[in-house]
C-alpha cells in the first residue's frame, strides 16, 4: 500500500503530489474533523463536608443511687431504730448519738432474695466494709459512715459490716434552667423531678469527690474517675447513673 493511498476512501483513491482525495466521503470527513470542536471537559465542584457533629463531653460527675437491683440480692425495707431519718436526706451530720442497733431489714416482698452486695437497694445508699475502705483510701472527705446493722427476713442480724453513706457537702451546681426542674410545692427551692440533670461543673471544688446537690439534697454526686475505680475494684451492686438520663424517677 503506497504513502498515499487514503484508507478513507471505499475507491482505494491515490494521493497524487500531496493532492487530497476529493471522494465525497473522504471530504465529508475533512470537513466535521475542522468543525468539530474538542470536548469540553465537566468540572464539578465537590460540595463541602459539614463539619462532624461534637457531642458535649461527659459530666465529671455521675449521680450515685442506692443499691442495683440484683438476682437474689436482697433489697432493705428501710433502716430502723433511727430517729429523724429525714436528716440523711439533708447533708445533717448523724455521728453524734447515733444509734448502735440501727439495722435495715430485707423487704417482705422479696422473701427468696437474701444474698448481701457491697451496697443493696434502700431508701439510702447503703454500703459495706469494703466500699468505705475504698473511699477512705481515697480519701474522701466530708462523708459520714454510720453503722447498719443488716436484718434477714427472720428477724436475724446477718451482718454488721454495713453502714449508711451520708455525704456532708452540699454544692450549688444544678443548671435549674437546663435541668427543667420542678420545684416541690411543699418545699419551695428545693426540687422533686428534672426533665434532665444538668450540672454546672465548674462551680464545685476539686477537692470534693462525694457530696449533694443544693436544691435537691436527696441527689448524690460521685466524680466518675472514682466511680471507674470502684466497678473496676469489683465492688458489687452499685448503682451510677449518667446525669443526662437522671430524672429522679427511680
Amino acid at each position: 500500500m503506497g504513502a498515499n493511498e487514503c484508507l478513507n476512501c471505499a475507491n482505494r483513491a491515490r494521493h497524487v503530489n500531496s493532492v487530497p482525495c476529493l471522494s465525497p466521503t473522504h471530504a465529508d470527513k475533512i470537513r466535521g474533523m475542522a468543525t468539530k470542536k474538542p470536548p469540553v471537559k465537566k468540572t464539578t465542584t465537590k460540595k463541602a463536608k459539614p463539619p462532624a457533629s461534637t457531642k458535649p463531653s461527659a459530666s465529671p460527675f455521675l449521680v450515685w443511687r442506692p443499691g442495683r437491683f440484683g438476682k437474689g440480692i436482697c433489697v432493705l425495707a428501710g433502716i430502723r431504730g433511727v430517729a429523724d431519718d429525714w436528716e440523711l436526706r439533708e447533708g445533717i451530720s448523724r455521728m453524734a448519738g447515733w444509734p448502735s442497733d440501727a439495722g435495715a431489714k430485707m423487704s417482705k416482698k422479696f422473701p427468696r432474695d437474701s444474698g448481701l452486695a457491697d451496697s443493696m437497694h434502700c431508701n439510702h445508699v447503703v454500703v459495706s466494709a469494703r466500699v468505705r475502705q475504698l473511699l477512705e483510701s481515697e480519701p474522701v472527705r466530708s462523708v459520714e459512715f454510720l453503722p447498719l446493722q443488716i436484718i434477714n427476713h427472720k428477724d436475724e442480724v446477718v451482718a454488721t459490716d454495713y453502714f449508711v453513706l451520708n455525704p456532708l457537702e452540699i454544692v450549688d451546681c444544678i443548671d435549674l434552667a437546663a435541668s427543667e426542674g420542678k420545684e416541690n410545692p411543699l418545699d419551695p427551692g428545693t426540687l422533686y423531678g428534672v426533665a434532665r440533670l444538668v450540672l454546672r461543673d465548674e462551680a464545685v471544688p476539686q477537692t470534693l469527690s462525694v457530696f449533694r446537690t443544693k436544691h435537691w439534697t436527696d441527689v448524690t454526686l460521685i466524680r466518675r474517675e472514682l466511680a471507674a475505680r470502684m466497678t473496676k475494684a469489683g465492688l458489687t451492686g452499685l448503682y451510677f447513673i449518667e446525669p443526662a438520663e437522671y430524672q429522679g424517677l427511680d
